[in-house]
């Protein structure tokens, strides 16, 4: 076995030390982050993150399948829980259906929308299964939503041993990361909040520049195994990953050049491996994304509105309404940050938090492993600031190097305030390192003797107190805003039901209002339904033209139909029309056979419910099935009157 790189990012470990909790202080007689000499304490930590994940959700069950995470008002995710749910509820119906898993008619019809282009996360589709086939979507979706942070947690708790000693601060470190400001922001985007892969690969790092226990191969196998699971959950995630692997290789090959070129065989072989993993796994779902039916090429977004969520200078120290404990005069500032879209903003640690790592990253940084998490950290820092430099929500003109990203392939779409989850992920390690060694004397080196001589002079007792009350301090000024907030679904529960029973098998249907990202509900009633009906609109990512693609349902023909029961003019291209006259009723009999729609749901949730009833109604007479809220209208026969209906 070659021995490279010697010494590199070696942190004066070697000199074994009892530690509090008893633990020989070698960290680099570990194989692996798992730590069998006493797992009886790993599985209570464990369960600890599994009993505040629940209590964070309080009194929301875990398989409930009615109720929902909410954003607050201003929360631009507010209905991607739903797009979601839709999502896990297609891999099983598409799988036992005989079905392209990246590729769908029964939304955005008759188009259809390729979902390979979208955040469809077929591997939490398929781990979640049972729980869609045998509760539902809902209850799937919160399921994973807790698995996502337990997970999160546990992954931070375990990788934290290849560099902490003492278990209580890997435990916080698990706390920090899993239930953090990035993780309270994103808890509406499950894609973005299912991230404990990006930790191991951490630990796979750490494997190959400095412990070398694991074969190459399986090294590699290990890395393509993750990236690949990765790219099922979230390609974004995947390509910050990517970017970020990129500039530690840099960082490695710039100051260890000898070294990486005397282990050019063991990087070919990790190297290898986890590329032939990657193909066999992603190749498929890559080729649907490049040249797949209805692939989209080109922005779904404009770059200048991804570039506006980018995180600002001061954001660090400025909390949201993300927060449990925060003024409000500087929650609304907080929220006026990275574009005011909350939803993004993941870029708060706070003062105490900010104040300690500088000094930590100041006083060890001759330690080689803090310097190289110092430096991904700067590094995840400075590409989330976007394009150009903002200080307190203004723009200044000073360019920064994420530009170069709107001229690359595959990242031209990046959102720079996400790579605030590498941020964390780093300054949550050189924390749990710092804290850990002014606990901990591990060795006689120097620059640990500085450090530990740095925090104090005091006996273990005291050092331990005062440590403990600053770790409390950053912990609280970070505490997510919980309980999350949930609400039971907006749409009457009953109605998916009598959709199932109304509406024929095969049915294309219209609904008001038309499903959007706005407007979200039908493509649930659908998924409740097992897919039993087609659904124009839809909330995807769509193929416009051959050189761009849009989150908003392509304008159908008789685009005043699409407008009348869209409720949300302002998204289009067309004026409100009048209801005055006869003409658009005529106009929506045409719609609906140019389409072959044969029902037609109605669902009160608009401020333009009462006309658009009218205007249904006066076309299509009286609906099959009624409520105060809702109304179902099936096609005799499969033929709509020809006549306007004088109701």
């Amino acid at each position: 076995m070659i021995n490279w790189p010697p010494n590199l990012m070696q942190p004066d470990l070697n000199t074994a030390q009892p530690t509090l909790d008893g633990q020989d202080s070698n960290l680099d007689n570990q194989t692996v982050p798992v730590l069998l000499r006493h797992p009886g304490r790993d599985v209570i930590a464990t369960v600890a993150f599994i009993v505040l994940t629940l209590l964070a959700f309080w009194p929301v069950g875990p398989f409930d399948n009615l109720r929902l995470p909410l954003g607050t008002i201003n929360n631009p995710a507010r209905n991607d829980p739903q797009q979601m749910i839709w999502f896990l509820s297609w891999l099983p119906y598409a799988v036992t259906h005989n079905l392209n898993i990246f590729y769908t008619q029964f939304i955005e019809y008759p188009q259809g929308a390729n979902l390979a282009d979208n955040t469809s996360v077929p591997f939490l589709g398929l781990i979640a299964w049972p729980i869609t086939a045998n509760v539902g979507p809902i209850a799937a979706f919160n399921f994973l939503v807790r698995l996502a942070i337990i997970s999160s947690s546990v992954s931070m708790y375990f990788v934290s041993a290849c560099f902490v000693r003492l278990r209580i601060v890997r435990f916080l470190a698990g706390l920090t990361y899993g239930f953090g400001p990035y993780m309270a922001s994103q808890v509406l985007h499950l894609d973005l909040l299912f991230v404990p892969i990006p930790v191991l690969l951490v630990w796979l790092a750490d494997e190959i520049v400095r412990r070398r226990k694991l074969p190459s191969v399986v090294t590699g196998l290990l890395i393509g195994l993750l990236l690949a699971i990765q790219m099922l959950i979230s390609p974004d995630v995947l390509s910050g990953c990517l970017v970020v692997a990129g500039l530690f290789a840099l960082y490695i090959a710039l100051r260890y050049w000898s070294d990486v070129v005397a282990a050019w065989r063991y990087i070919f072989i990790v190297a290898a491996c986890a590329l032939i993993v990657l193909i066999l796994i992603d190749g498929y779902p890559v080729f649907e994304m490049v040249w797949g039916s209805a692939h989209i090429n080109g922005p779904v977004i404009p770059a200048p509105l991804l570039q506006g969520m980018r995180a600002d200078l001061i954001g660090s120290v400025i909390p949201s309404s993300n927060q449990l404990v925060a003024p409000p005069y500087i929650v609304r500032a907080g929220n006026a940050l990275v574009g005011s879209n909350i939803s993004e903003n993941g870029t708060y640690l706070g003062f105490p938090f900010v104040l300690v790592l500088l000094v930590a990253i100041k006083k060890l940084r001759r330690d080689k492993i803090v310097g190289a998490l110092s430096v991904l950290c700067g590094l995840s820092f400075l590409l989330s600031l976007g394009n150009r430099l903002v200080i307190g929500s203004i723009v200044t003109p000073i360019p920064l190097p994420e530009a170069i990203f709107a001229h690359l392939p595959l990242l031209d779409n990046t959102i720079p305030a996400r790579y605030d989850l590498f941020v964390a992920i780093f300054a949550v390690l050189i924390l749990a390192v710092a804290v850990d060694r002014a606990l901990v004397k591990v060795s006689d080196s120097v620059v640990s003797t500085n450090w530990y001589n740095y925090v104090g002079k005091l006996s273990l007792r005291h050092r331990r107190l005062d440590i403990s009350a600053l770790v409390c301090v950053m912990l609280f000024v970070i505490l997510p805003g919980v309980p999350f907030p949930s609400s039971t679904v907006p749409w009457p529960v009953g109605l998916p039901k009598e959709i199932s029973t109304l509406v024929p098998k095969g049915a294309v249907v219209l609904t008001y209002p038309f499903a959007s990202p706005r407007v979200t509900a039908a493509m649930d009633w659908q998924a409740q339904d097992g897919f039993s009906f087609k659904l124009l609109g839809g909330y995807a990512n769509v193929k416009v033209s051959s050189t761009e693609g849009s989150r908003w349902p392509i304008l159908l023909n008789e685009p005043y139909v699409q407008e009348l029961l869209s409720g949300d003019i302002q998204q289009h291209e067309y004026p409100p029309p009048s209801l005055n006259t006869s003409v658009h009723e005529y106009e929506l009999l045409a719609f609906l056979k140019q389409y072959h729609v044969t029902a037609v749901v109605y669902w009160a949730s608009e401020a333009f419910a009462v006309p658009a009833y009218k205007y249904l109604s006066t076309a299509l007479g009286k609906p099959l099935y009624q409520t105060k809220t809702t109304a179902i209208w099936v096609a005799p026969n499969g033929q709509w009157p020809t006549k306007l209906s004088k109701a």
